[in-house]
C-alpha cells in the first residue's frame, strides 16, 4: 500500500516540485480570497476558489503538453468557458441524486418494469439548470435594452468567473512552461493590487500574501532558467543550489508574513484619500453605467473623510 502511494505522489509530482506548486496556488487564490472577504463581494460565490484550483491543474497539464502558445490560449478559453458556465449555471449535481440516478440504471438493466431510463434523473436536472441559466440572461439582455438598472448579476459572475480563469492559468503557465514568473504573475499581481486599495480590510492581508509568493516564484523561476542553462552547458553547480536559496529567503518571506498577520488593515490614507479627491465624481458615473449591465455594485470603498460615515460603502453613497 505504501509502495502504491508513493508512486501515485510520484505520478502527481508537479516537474519542479511541491514547494512550488504550493506557492503558485497560494498565489493564484490571493484574488478569489481578496473578493471574497466580509462583507458583500461581487458575485460572493466560492466558485472563485474553485476556478482557481482548477485552472492551476490546467495550466499544469497545458504546460507539459505540446500545444504552444496559440493553441493553449484556444484550449485554456474554452475550457473556462465551459467550467465559468456550469459554475454559474450550478450544473454540479449532489450526490444524492447522482446515487438515484445509479440505483435507477441498475433496476433498468435488470428489467424492472416501473424502472425510468439510465440518467433521466440527471438529463431532468441539467434541462432545469441550463432553462433557468438561459432565462437569466434572456432577462438580462431585455432589461439592458429597456435601460434599467435593477439587473441580475449574472454577466458579473461570469465575467469575474472568467477573469480569476484566464489569470490563474496564465500565471501557472507561464512559470512552468516558460520559467518566467514575473510574466505570469504581473496581471494577476496588479488585480490583487487594485482590490486590496479599493477594499481595503482583509484583502490587504492576501495583497502581501501573492507579494511573498511572488518575488519567492520570481527568484524560483530565475534558478530554474540558469540551472536549465548550465545543464545544457555542461556548467556544474552546487545540488543544494535551492536549499541556500530557500534559507537565504526564507527570513524576508517570514518577515512579510508576519507583517500581513500584526496589520492587516493597514492602508495608505494620504494616497487613497488624495485619489478620491479627483476620482469620486468620475468612478460614481462609471458605477451608475456598470450597474445598468451587471446588476447593484456595492464597491465597499472607504469613504473620504467629511463625508457621511459608513465605511464599505461606494463613493456615491448617501448622496
Amino acid at each position: 500500500m505504501s509502495a502504491l502511494l508513493a508512486q501515485l505522489l510520484a505520478w502527481l509530482r508537479p516537474s519542479q516540485g511541491w514547494l512550488a506548486f504550493l506557492l503558485v496556488l497560494t498565489a493564484v487564490l490571493c484574488l478569489p480570497g481578496a473578493l471574497l472577504t466580509p462583507g458583500p463581494s461581487p458575485g460572493g460565490s466560492p466558485y472563485l476558489i474553485t476556478l482557481a484550483l482548477l485552472a492551476v491543474m490546467a495550466g499544469l497539464r497545458l504546460a507539459g503538453s505540446q500545444l504552444r502558445g496559440r493553441s493553449t490560449a484556444l484550449a485554456g478559453t474554452l475550457l473556462g468557458s465551459l467550467l465559468v458556465t456550469a459554475a454559474v449555471a450550478r450544473l454540479w449535481p449532489p450526490l444524492h441524486l447522482l446515487w438515484q440516478d445509479l440505483r435507477n440504471g441498475l433496476a433498468w438493466l435488470q428489467g424492472t418494469s416501473d424502472a425510468a431510463p439510465p440518467f433521466s434523473y440527471l438529463a431532468g436536472f441539467f434541462w432545469q439548470r441550463l432553462s433557468a441559466f438561459a432565462i437569466r440572461l434572456w432577462w438580462w439582455g431585455q432589461n439592458t435594452a429597456d435601460g434599467l438598472q435593477d439587473q441580475d448579476t449574472i454577466v458579473l459572475e461570469i465575467i469575474l468567473g472568467l477573469t480569476v480563469w484566464l489569470l490563474a492559468l496564465l500565471a501557472t503557465w507561464q512559470i512552468y512552461r516558460r520559467h518566467d514568473a514575473l510574466t505570469g504573475l504581473l496581471p494577476l499581481g496588479g488585480l490583487v493590487t487594485l482590490v486590496a486599495f479599493f477594499r481595503g480590510g482583509l484583502s490587504v492581508f492576501y495583497f502581501f500574501i501573492y507579494m511573498a509568493c511572488a518575488f519567492t516564484l520570481i527568484a524560483g523561476t530565475r534558478l530554474w532558467s540558469n540551472r536549465a542553462r548550465w545543464e545544457a552547458e555542461g556548467i556544474d553547480y552546487p545540488a543544494s543550489l535551492e536549499l541556500d536559496l530557500g534559507l537565504s529567503l526564507g527570513p524576508l518571506l517570514l518577515i512579510v508574513l508576519t507583517l500581513a498577520a500584526l496589520f492587516p488593515v493597514l492602508s495608505i490614507h494620504p494616497l487613497r484619500e488624495g485619489f478620491w479627491h479627483w476620482m469620486d465624481e468620475p468612478w460614481s458615473r462609471v458605477e451608475r453605467m456598470a450597474e445598468r449591465f451587471v446588476g447593484p455594485i456595492d464597491s465597499q470603498v472607504p469613504r473620504l473623510a467629511g463625508r457621511a460615515a459608513g465605511g464599505g460603502d461606494s463613493p456615491r453613497a448617501g448622496r
